[in-house]
């Protein structure tokens, strides 16, 4: 199982047509779950989050 972080930038696994092109960051790990946060929308004031599996998300990030 991968390791997330608070602050890394993921996308969805398996993503829909039209969500490919999205990119989350990690505001909060709960192990199996995690909580993301839209980098899609910066000039909302409220940014879309929603509690995915750690399973439905992948790194977003270069390798190190």
């Amino acid at each position: 199982m991968t390791t997330y972080r608070v602050g890394q930038t993921v996308r969805y696994a398996a993503p829909e047509t039209d969500e490919r092109d999205l990119r989350f960051v990690i505001v909060e790990n709960n192990g199996d779950r995690i909580l993301i946060e839209s980098l899609d929308f910066p000039h909302w004031r409220v940014k879309p989050r929603e509690t995915v599996a750690a399973t439905d998300i992948v790194s977003a990030e270069p390798p190190r």
